[in-house]
């Protein structure tokens, strides 16, 4: 039986299919933790984590980051139909390409080329179409003992069971009982490969948006005309910076609040139905709106709503824009409430007709944070409070 092995010596490297300019970078907009943003030009990355800015010699330190974005020039090849392969510890490449012989994987992409090991591949979906439940779970949940090749066979997806030993333009080959066995390229629907385990811890790295919509997740290692990503198998991604359109850092000392689970629920509406808060979602459950921002992560609440989280001290600050959610085109009118320790820290009346608030609230020593949105006039009708972007900062 093939026996694989998991080699750590192999770098990954992304090579760039233009030539690199090393003159200026694009300036970019970096968001720290707390939710400001600064609009910079970032000059290197130091292996240490000090980010080298543009003009006077200033740095800030990458653990004080949420994320940096910036233009991306557009992937040379952009017209050539890609497809989709699956990394190692969530990454994603738009492959127009793929080649596997001897373990050695080399997958083309719009922004240049991706060397590494089988052992970095998850799964390949050749198929535009993505309908296959069986397909769909064996991502899910990755086979132990045999890679999963799909294959059409009279219009039909269907699984073999076996090792995949290449893949080229024209087939893949594998093995299986002893045997080798081959499927043309144009029949296949995708192949997953056995779980070998290998993953970022999401407080630990990074994930890097190309310009092409490719993801490489890992941990930054520096930037230096080339941003280098550690992956999970201690190989190393050289990325052209060019490419890069976004970087978001997964910073051990944030906290989303909306990703914690509270401790206790208090809802008691006046004259509306109850509605539950909801998380990362208005209370409505559309997405979390204020003014013309939509929001990805926070909590959406109707008064009167108390959400009691146990934070056993842990935490610096907490950092939230606070509003009435858009859909009510200008309705509601509420008071926004934080407690520590049952003191209150804050109290903000907010109208659906007035501007976001960004809070920023000092909660060192507060092991029980408390958020209130009560009713203002008018009862509580359309009061669709909104805690966006609410985020716990860890003590440096």
């Amino acid at each position: 039986m093939l026996c694989r092995t998991k080699t750590k010596s192999l770098a990954l490297a992304l090579v760039c299919v233009v030539v690199l300019v090393c003159a200026a970078r694009a300036q970019t907009t970096v968001t720290l933790l707390t939710g400001e943003t600064r609009t910079i030009d970032i000059q290197s990355i130091s292996a240490e984590g000090e980010v080298q800015l543009d003009g006077d010699g200033a740095t800030i330190k990458l653990a004080d980051i949420r994320s940096i974005e910036k233009p991306a020039e557009p992937p040379p090849h952009a017209d050539i139909a890609s497809f989709d392969v699956l990394l190692a510890g969530g990454g994603k490449a738009s492959a127009t390409s793929i080649q596997l012989s001897d373990e050695a994987v080399r997958i083309v992409t719009g922004c240049g080329e991706l060397k590494g090991t089988i052992d970095l591949l998850r799964s390949i979906q050749f198929s535009s179409d993505k309908s296959n439940t069986e397909y769909t779970t064996a991502c899910e949940k990755p086979p132990e003992n045999n890679d999963l090749i799909f294959v059409r066979i009279d219009n039909k997806v269907q699984s073999l069971r076996g090792f995949v030993l290449s893949i080229n333009d024209q087939s893949l080959t594998y093995e299986w009982a002893g045997e080798e066995h081959s499927v043309a390229r144009d029949s296949l629907f995708g192949v997953v490969f056995v779980a070998l385990g290998g993953s970022v811890a999401n407080d630990e790295g990074c994930t890097v948006r190309l310009a092409d919509a490719s993801l490489i997740v890992g941990v930054l290692v520096s930037l230096d005309g080339e941003l280098a990503v550690k992956l999970p198998d201690n190989s190393t991604a050289k990325i052209p910076w060019q490419f890069v359109a976004r970087v978001e850092v997964h910073s051990p000392r944030l906290a989303f609040v909306s990703d914690l689970e509270p401790a206790a629920v208090e809802q008691q509406p006046i004259v509306t139905l109850p509605q539950p808060h909801q998380r990362d979602k208005s209370v409505s459950g559309g997405p979390l709106k204020l003014g013309g921002v939509t929001y990805d992560k926070g909590l959406g609440v109707h008064s009167h709503s108390r959400l009691d989280f146990d934070i056993q001290s842990e935490y610096q600050l907490f950092v939230a824009t606070i509003g009435i959610d858009a859909a009510t085109n200008g309705k509601g009118d509420c008071f926004f409430v934080v407690l520590g320790d049952g003191t209150e820290v804050l109290r903000k009346r907010m109208r659906g007709s007035d501007a976001p608030k960004r809070i920023s609230l000092d909660v060192v020593g507060v092991d029980q944070l408390t958020l209130l949105v009560e009713p203002g006039e008018a009862l509580d009708l359309a009061d669709h409070g909104n805690w966006c972007d609410a985020v716990l900062i860890r003590k440096e």
